[in-house]
This record gives C-alpha cells, structure tokens and sequence, in this order.
C-alpha cells in the first residue's frame, strides 16, 4: 500500500533530516540549529543553472545574513557546487542523490524538472523551524530576495528577565489569516449562542488536521506529550473557561487550546493565569496557546465582535491506567 506524503505548508515544521556536510561529517539539521530564523537554500544542481552563482552570491552575502540575525544553510545535488565548499562561512550539505531536496521539494509542491530548467529554491524558517515563506528563482537573485525577507522578519521582542512565568506554550501560525477570516465568518453565521461548535465536516476535519499536526511536535518538546486526540472545537466571544472539575467526562482531557482568530491584538482577549503572575499572555491571529486544563485561566474579554477564539482540547488517546 502506498504512503501517503505529507503536504507542507507555511506554520508546518520542516523535516529533520541527516546528510554530509562539507567536512564530510553527517550532521543533523536540528541539532545546528540556533534558535534564530533559518534560511534553507536548495541547489538543484544540473537541474538549476544558476546554482553555482547563487552560491558565490550567499557567499558574498553571508555576513549581512548574520547581521540580520538570521543562519544560512544550503543544501546542494552536485558535487561541483561542492567544490568550492571548503572555504564557505555557513553550512552545506551533500545531497547527490537527491533523496532528501526532491523529497521536501515535493512536499513543498516544487515539482522535478529538466536539466537547465529547474528553479533554485530557499525556505525561510522562524526560530522553531516553522515554515514562514517559499522562494524559487529562474536567475542568480535568489540570494539578494532571500537576504530582503530576512531583513523583513519581525524582530523578536525585547528581552526580560523574570522571576516566574505561566508553564503555557505559546504556537504562533497555527492558522493562517485566511482560515482565520473563514472560521470567524462561520461561527457569525451560525450563531445562537455565545458558544458555536464547528459542525460542518469539511471544516472540522481541515481544523482538526493543521491543529493536530502543527501541535504535536511542540506539545511532545515542551511537555512530553504524545499520543492524543481533538475535542469539540469551539467558537468562544471569549475564552472564558469553566473551572476544572466541573465538565462530565473530563478526566481525559490533559490540554486546553485557546486559538485566537481575531487581527486585533490591542481589543483585549489576554489570557491571565493567577497563579503565576499578573502577566498578561496576547496571542497574534492565528497563535494558539496550549495549557494544562489543572492550571487557573482567568481570559480577559475581547472588545469587539466575536467569535474571538476557537477552543479546543487535547485528550489522552488511550483512558488512563489502560
């Protein structure tokens, strides 16, 4: 039976893979990783005549990349690219098979194409390896367009310390702000009350699959945790959760999913949880925050017109003790 691929798309994690690098050492993409926007180039080689020139290009470009905060890495077929590796200022790795560039090309939905033909194709990454953008190149610009969107990322906000701080992960993308735009349409027309579930199983299921996918990476790095399933999806005016304990048929339930489908940050919507802080937590259209259904949420209210959030929860696959 055939396996199904995996289509990725922009807020979808890239792939972790393993190949040579320019030492000859295999090294793995994760574990090179800095915690700082990633920019993956793919040189197709004799697919792409401009591969040599892009690279001279990154080459020539590298220190203004690290400038703009953000690491380069490039991916090559042919090891005449590789040639002029040894003296690079960033990572490259060996791929003549092709087994890995086509492999994520394809799931990118860049088709293979003719010797001559094919275009050059670099992925912009946040600092957790989410997928920010897509860029292919007919021609040598491919460096100088990449370098622009990096100048272009949103830079991260300023740093403090403190003393203690809400355990919640904070996923930004999750949805993108079309979906967003089309969830909130839903829940208007459908609405009878301040809650509306997501009933149309054309939309659960689209929801349910980004949700669960673009979850299940973070949740198993921050908390360990594997192996579960979507509740109802809810359309809320405000997150405005009941206290723990009081739900039939909760002990299941392990994680609470406050998705935020609003543009309008500055209308309220915050989530606060007491018991570490009055820090107030805003989430970006289309971030979710994931928590765990024993913590106290206080949600302050969204000024304007709802549905503000969709809520959801994650809950154990197999009952406890099974």
């Amino acid at each position: 039976m055939s396996r199904v691929i995996q289509k990725l798309d922009v807020g979808d994690r890239a792939p972790n893979f393993v190949l040579p690098d320019q030492g000859g050492s295999l090294t793995m993409f994760y574990e090179r990783t800095r915690g700082l926007p990633v920019a993956l180039v793919f040189l197709r080689g004799p697919r792409c005549p401009w591969s040599g020139p892009i690279l001279e290009r990154l080459k020539g470009l590298s220190g203004e990349f690290e400038a703009a905060g953000c690491e380069l890495f490039v991916v090559a077929l042919d090891t005449a690219t590789e040639g002029s590796a040894a003296d690079l200022p960033f990572l490259l790795w060996s791929d003549p098979k092709g087994k890995i560039t086509e492999g994520y090309l394809g799931r990118l939905g860049v088709t293979a194409a003719p010797e001559g033909t094919g275009a050059a194709v670099a992925v912009l990454l946040d600092p957790n390896q989410r997928i920010l953008a897509v860029h292919r190149s007919q021609g040598p610009d491919l460096a100088d367009t990449l370098l622009s969107a990096c100048r272009d990322l949103e830079r991260p906000e300023e740093a403090e310390t403190r003393v203690q701080s809400a355990p919640v992960l904070i996923v930004p993308q999750v949805l993108d702000t079309g979906l967003c735009r089309d969830v909130v349409a839903y829940g208007r027309r459908a609405k009878a009350s301040p809650t509306v579930i997501v009933e149309d199983p054309a939309l659960r299921n689209l929801l349910v699959g980004l949700i669960g996918r673009r979850l299940a990476s973070e949740l198993y790095k921050a908390f360990g945790f594997q192996g579960f399933r979507l509740g109802a999806l809810e359309l809320l005016d405000h997150p405005e959760a009941p206290a723990a304990g009081t739900w039939g048929g909760t002990e299941q339930r392990r994680f609470e999913v406050v998705l935020a489908l609003q543009a309008d940050i500055t209308a309220g919507g915050e989530l606060l949880f007491p018991e570490f802080g009055d820090h107030r937590y805003r989430l970006r259209q289309g971030a979710a925050a994931v928590f765990s259904t024993d913590l106290i949420c206080r949600p302050l209210a969204y000024r304007g017109e709802g549905p503000f959030c969709l809520r959801t929860y994650l809950e154990a696959a197999r009952p406890p003790g099974s």
